[in-house]
């Protein structure tokens, strides 16, 4: 029986299980990724040679070309681990990153229970009544409102369908259904107020493509605009394309040197998400295979082109690297796939007129129900919530892993009459699918207005605010650049430096 627990180098945190056993945290993530990043990880875990061989041998895998200096060995760590001979679970953090700020500089993480978690020398808050949980919550001055959002956000619960969500959730703090751990927090340094996990709700109508430069209004009141504390700016924002292209020469420097870093924490980008504007005129989209000068920012469907992009600003620091910036942005890498970075700038001549939504679960939502033809409108309720998030990827990976095409609809159907026993569950699955291909809401669509990060040494569970673009009447990438409004920027990967 194997049951280890990974410390890894980047702070994150695994479990490892043969085929038949179970993690000791109910928190427990399992792990799937494409066999590239797959391999990735397991060469950077703290692990050595030798000890995955042995580990090999306890479930049967004796590769007699393998010896502890074999590279390869990875590569069989990994194989394992797609074929189920291994199971590695991810387990959240408890950390300052993960937590729900509460008063006096003390957090609040919360998990799924009923075990806890088996990684940290925390333990959870013994809390055996319903007054008990809201004596916490009350005692760390936690609003119902962050609280619930802050839920929502981790995958832990969906209040939609709950007339008294609060009560719901007091009751499964009770029950050991969810369990919290007290987190100390560093002090806030800022003199402005700090930002609690929000909704990410009130983004739902069209967003502008950059800060519009108009005063704020008499009504407007100073309190107003400091609600959202932003980090300190090392330069002012970018005034040309042509200075977007050297700060990524610089950012290159810096990505060698100190990995991807953020400029924003994940509270500042969940709540610049529910304020639905963006904090630069430039924005930046990454294509890859089809970035000629007769191809679109998007993939042209019945004359329209719908694309999802972030802002220069957010995306400087990951540089052109095409890896580095698909995990950011939530999107499984390609190793083989030629990427190309857009920049356009929104405020020239030739940049067209589109409408931009932040894509909550809402809005999205919405959206597929108005433009999505023949859709299921009551199965989109369904399917867009932070529930089905998880559901969908776990099936996602069982999709990809069988080699399944999500273009093809006999493989769509084969997979739901496989493994969903009801019409119900099956009509969910193919609605979800329909908005993935046709709106591109992968399986690391979160919902809340920002991407999934998906870079393993960055604590940050958010990437980058996001936007989707609906553009009816789309200019080719050679016209947009040659009326200056646009820059295609050959994404370089960093081993080639």
């Amino acid at each position: 029986m194997i049951n280890l627990t990974i410390n890894a180098n980047d702070g994150n945190l695994y479990e490892l299980t043969d085929r038949d056993g179970q993690p000791q945290a109910s928190s427990a993530q399992i792990y799937r990724d494409d066999p590239y990043l797959t391999q990735s990880l397991i060469a950077r875990l703290p692990i050595e040679p030798e000890r995955w061989l042995r580990l090999l041998a306890q479930v049967g895998q004796r590769p007699a070309d393998l010896h502890p200096h074999n590279n390869n060995i990875y590569q069989a760590v990994a194989s394992a681990i797609t074929r189920g001979d291994f199971v590695l679970y991810k387990l959240p953090l408890l950390n300052s990153t993960a937590s729900l700020r509460g008063k006096n500089n003390t957090g609040l993480c919360i998990i799924k229970g009923p075990k806890p978690h088996n990684a940290s020398g925390l333990s959870p808050e013994s809390i055996n009544s319903i007054e008990a949980a809201q004596a916490l919550l009350q005692d760390l001055e936690i609003g119902n409102t962050p609280l619930i959002a802050y839920l929502e956000h981790h995958n832990l619960y969906n209040g939609n369908d709950q007339q008294n969500p609060l009560s719901d959730v007091l009751k499964r703090l009770a029950s050991d259904e969810l369990l919290a751990y007290k987190i100390p927090l560093p002090p806030i340094t800022t003199v402005q107020k700090a930002v609690e996990y929000v909704a990410a709700t009130s983004a739902d109508k069209p967003v502008p493509l950059a800060p519009e430069n108009n005063s704020p209004s008499a009504s407007e009141s100073p309190k107003t605009k400091e609600a959202t504390p932003k980090p300190a700016q090392q330069n002012p924002p970018a005034q040309s394309i042509e200075e977007c292209e050297q700060r990524l020469v610089d950012a290159r420097e810096r990505l060698i040197k100190n990995g991807y870093q953020s400029k924003y924490s994940d509270e500042q980008l969940l709540a610049d998400a529910q304020k639905g504007e963006l904090d630069d005129r430039f924005v930046a989209r990454l294509i890859k295979n089809y970035a000629k000068d007769d191809d679109y920012l998007g993939r042209m469907d019945n004359g329209e082109v719908k694309y999802w992009s972030t802002t220069f600003n957010q995306m400087e620091n990951a540089d052109t690297d095409p890896k580095t910036l698909s995990l950011l942005f939530g999107i499984d890498y390609d190793p083989k796939g030629d990427y190309t970075l857009v920049v356009v700038d929104t405020q020239a001549k030739g940049a067209g007129q589109s409408t931009t939504i932040v894509p909550t679960h809402k809005n999205l939502g919405q959206f597929a129900k108005s433009e999505i033809k023949g859709i299921n409108r009551e199965a989109v309720d369904e399917v867009m919530t932070p529930e089905y998030n998880a559901e969908y990827a776990e099936h996602m990976a069982g999709f990809k892993a069988a080699k399944l095409d999500i273009d093809k609809e006999k493989d769509i159907g084969d997979y739901a009459d496989a493994h969903f026993s009801s019409d119900s569950d099956k009509a969910a699955f193919k609605t979800r699918m329909k908005i993935n291909k046709k709106l591109g809401a992968n399986e690391h669509f979160t919902g809340n207005g920002t991407s999934k990060n998906l870079i393993a040494d960055c604590p940050n569970q958010c990437g980058v605010m996001e936007t989707f673009t609906y553009d009816k009447n789309p200019q080719t990438l050679a016209n947009l650049e040659s009326s200056g409004s646009a820059k295609r920027i050959p994404a370089k990967p960093l081993k080639d430096s």
